[in-house]
């Protein structure tokens, strides 16, 4: 069910709407947010993963991750709310900074794995048909 059949379910008796279902899950809202990174910027590292190597790509990953925590208000103000539910106390920015860094960390594993597919017949099958 989504938000507006939510809004517009019928009332009164027989009629229970959880309230808990009237909320956007953290899981919608953070994919609501824009795309922060621009196609070329995402090709850039990409290259830089495959040609130059993973040292240097994750070391380019610090002043990434310091550009997005301090450039994206939303995704910041979202990360201090999980992590001060998951934590129970507020985070420090630096636990901030190490979220997104965990985060960029895995997109850029994705393009590990991504290119060990591509490469490895082997895999071909345990992951579905291809498209």
């Amino acid at each position: 069910m989504d938000e507006h059949q939510i809004a517009n379910a019928p009332q009164g008796p027989g009629y229970i709407v959880l309230e808990e279902a009237r909320k956007v899950s953290e899981a919608d809202r953070w994919a609501t947010l824009p795309e922060r990174g621009t196609p070329a910027s995402l090709r850039v590292i990409a290259w830089i993963a495959v040609h130059v190597g993973r040292t240097a790509a994750r070391l380019l990953l610090y002043p990434i991750t310091a550009y997005f925590v301090i450039t994206a208000h939303t995704a910041r103000r979202t990360s201090y709310e999980y992590l001060t539910r998951v934590r129970g106390r507020s985070p420090r920015w630096w636990h901030v900074f190490r979220h997104f860094h965990c985060f960029g960390a895995t997109i850029l594993d994705r393009v590990y794995l991504l290119r060990a597919v591509s490469r490895h017949s082997s895999w071909e099958g345990k992951l579905g048909p291809p498209c």
